[in-house]
């Protein structure tokens, strides 16, 4: 789907149910089989913008009719292993319908731009094996693998 001017901002409270839209669409996409909590995604969010907690939620915004399309989110933590404040990304959606125009190129550069102005000197993404060498191509190289199993 073609968009208006593109928008990149950050969220703020009133923004917590159009991101908790995209990220069940995000869970949905990539896990089908899961039931997503969305009371707990809106009550982590709420806990977000109630605190002084160092996070960013970035949303892109279709601008002629100010729709989020798509959002990114950034934390800031000290790593005690490194010695380096780091920013950690964990979730990063665009609706398929407007994939493949620069969205994910302009919301991860407007994430950059978060973290160097919030002082990060690392940034780490947490993405799927599809997205690995997408992301490595940019420059990220992996330093560890996280593994899933159910509890039996």
């Amino acid at each position: 789907m073609a968009i208006g001017k593109l928008r990149y901002r950050l969220a703020n409270k009133e923004d917590i149910p159009d991101i908790t839209e995209m990220w069940k669409a995000m869970v949905n996409e990539l896990h089908p089989d899961y039931s997503p909590r969305e009371d707990w995604f809106e009550g982590m969010l709420e806990n977000v913008f109630n605190s002084p907690m160092e996070m960013v939620v970035i949303l892109a915004e279709n601008g002629t009719a100010d729709d989020p399309i798509g959002f990114i989110d950034g934390i800031k933590f000290p790593d005690p292993a490194t010695g380096k404040i780091v920013g950690l990304c964990q979730y990063f959606y665009i609706y398929p319908e407007y994939r493949g125009q620069g969205i994910a190129t302009g919301l991860l550069g407007e994430l950059l731009r978060q973290a160097a102005k919030h002082g990060c000197e690392e940034i780490r993404i947490t993405c799927g094996p599809a997205k690995l060498e997408e992301y490595m191509k940019r420059g990220f190289e992996p330093i560890q693998i996280i593994l899933r199993g159910e509890q039996k």
